[in-house]
């Protein structure tokens, strides 16, 4: 899949272990972005929800915004 301007875009889940294995990505030659699917079962302050913000700031400061899906 990929955004306007023929970007990749990486969707993945809000689970502990597609989280972790984001983490874990190196990086590519040219920009990915990556959405989140906000999940029923992701608490707030959880876990999970740490790791997300993690990922986010880890993105922004890259200069490639993390995209949630909150629906």
């Amino acid at each position: 899949m990929s955004v306007a301007g023929g970007m990749p875009l990486l969707a993945i889940k809000s689970k502990e272990g597609e989280l972790d294995a984001l983490k874990h990505t190196r990086g590519t030659d040219s920009p990915v972005s990556v959405m989140v699917e906000l999940l029923n079962s992701t608490a707030p302050g959880g876990s999970i929800s740490q790791k997300l913000v993690g990922a986010g700031v880890e993105a922004a400061l890259t200069g490639n915004p993390l995209w949630v899906d909150t629906t």
